[in-house]
């Protein structure tokens, strides 16, 4: 193989783990807050569950973590006939190199046990 090969197969090889390296702490993140509201949901509540209650327990663990991009507003109480649900929503935007951005979508919902 020659020197171009070698340079173009390094190139792609260097682009993959770049992206691997700036991704990957982003999923670890996602698996932390899904754990996070699944041990929330399951924590008892006195009465009507509020959405600031709520927001004060995931807050604590999300400061441990310095997981930062997650606010308020990703959180939402969805109240059914069935129970009421913790459904944390929200959007992450990593840049890879120069103008090139990487958004990743995350949504977990754990419903509230009673």
């Amino acid at each position: 193989m020659t020197f171009w090969g070698w340079l173009v197969i390094l190139s792609i090889v260097g682009v993959a783990v770049l992206v691997g390296v700036k991704l990957v702490p982003k999923y670890l993140d996602y698996y932390s807050v899904k754990s996070l509201v699944d041990s929330v949901a399951e924590q008892d509540f006195a009465g009507t569950v509020k959405k600031r209650d709520v927001w004060s327990r995931i807050s604590k663990h999300l400061d441990v973590n310095y997981i930062n991009y997650i606010k308020i507003e990703h959180l939402e109480l969805k109240r059914e006939n069935a129970g009421t649900s913790i459904v944390l929503d929200y959007e992450v935007r990593e840049p890879i190199m120069g103008n090139v951005d990487v958004m990743l979508s995350f949504q977990h919902a754990a419903k509230i046990k009673k």
